[in-house]
């Protein structure tokens, strides 16, 4: 009778769902709400294990009822109701092994129902045919492209890397470098050089992974009629003399240039121009583990992005899908855009009341 309640309640809470659009459905409630638990049973994880708690999410009671009722109204009933049991049991008598075995368990229904919503949402990875993600033969970027890399490979070491005309823009430790050049307008190059390449390796998952989480968040745009935020296209580019991708460092990332603004011009940004709206649209993209909590580096500001109207643009597309710490979000917020996320959160984005002082 109790699982009974639970499922009549969680139909009737669906209907409160943020962006009912072409891809809403019942399954999104469930993805929102599994998110949220999981924060949740993190934080309880912590509490036992005595570690401090990074932007903590108090959870009323009845914020937990909701999140449990929400995940019961979809097609994970059974996996959701061995982890209510988990739940109830663990949390009672303060079972750290078994919180711990929960937030895996949320983790593994998270990444089926999302699953499901990205079956949907994209053509993914159709036949593994990846062909979508390299630039085109016809393309201009292709002729300038060959252009610069058929007398010898810049890829080989820094001297080369300029001698062919590349401007670094900025180097990462790992070492990834990102560098421009004047044939290539409007475009950044992102790669890595033979003669640093000891970390990570620019490997051909990792390339593709980068086109994928774009396309991912592209269509997560298109389809929830989201306003400010972006994406940078991004195409792969074989050097000269090979056929397929391979892990040798074979290939280069390009992407478009969104003209960012500083870190400083960005941290600003979020604090003092963001809206509400903005927030309702981040809650969506991160809930489907897109992009970054990372918003100062990963989601940075820019003017001239979305046809000269400005956005915030999500440049970290590295991971396609990824069980995202929303409550980390709350970091760089100004006290009333924190309070109404911290609401979007524990409601399992249900629209908080928006705070007026």
């Amino acid at each position: 009778m109790k699982r009974l309640l639970f499922i009549l309640a969680a139909c009737l809470l669906s209907f409160l769902s943020p962006y009912q659009g072409v891809y809403a459905n019942s399954n999104e409630t469930v993805i929102y709400s599994l998110n949220s638990l999981h924060i949740h049973v993190k934080q309880l994880v912590k509490e036992l294990e005595q570690k401090p708690i990074e932007c903590k999410i108090h959870f009323e009671e009845n914020d937990i009822d909701e999140l449990w009722q929400n995940a019961f109204n979809g097609h994970f009933q059974n996996d959701i109701e061995r982890a209510k049991s988990l739940y109830d049991v663990a949390v009672k008598e303060q079972k750290l092994e078994d919180l711990q075995k929960l937030t895996r368990l949320l983790g593994h229904i998270w990444k089926k129902a999302n699953g499901k919503f990205l079956d949907r949402l994209t053509a993914k990875q159709v036949n593994q045919d990846f062909s979508r993600y390299f630039i085109q033969q016809n393309h201009w970027l292709k002729d300038a492209m060959d252009e610069i890399f058929s007398p010898y490979n810049p890829l080989e070491k820094i001297s080369f890397l300029k001698k062919a005309g590349f401007q670094v823009v900025s180097k990462r430790a790992n070492p990834l470098y990102v560098v421009s050049h004047k044939k290539l307008p409007g475009y950044l190059v992102k790669l890595y050089l033979n003669s640093e390449n000891v970390g990570k390796q620019l490997t051909s998952k990792w390339l593709i992974n980068r086109c994928l989480g774009a396309e991912n968040v592209r269509n997560l745009i298109r389809a929830k009629k989201i306003k400010h935020f972006s994406v940078p296209d991004k195409w792969i580019y074989l050097l000269p003399g090979y056929e397929e991708l391979n892990d040798d460092n074979n290939a280069v990332l390009i992407v478009t240039n969104m003209n960012i603004v500083s870190e400083e011009q960005t941290k600003w940004a979020w604090k003092n121009k963001i809206t509400y709206r903005h927030l309702d649209e981040l809650f969506l993209i991160l809930s489907h583990g897109f992009s970054s909590t990372y918003l100062v580096g990963n989601i940075p500001y820019s003017s001239v992005a979305n046809k000269g109207r400005g956005s915030f643009c999500c440049l970290d597309t590295e991971y396609p899908e990824r069980l995202l710490p929303l409550n980390k979000v709350s970091s760089y917020l100004s006290p009333k855009k924190r309070a109404y996320w911290e609401k979007l959160v524990k409601k399992a984005g249900k629209r908080g009341k928006r705070v007026t002082k």
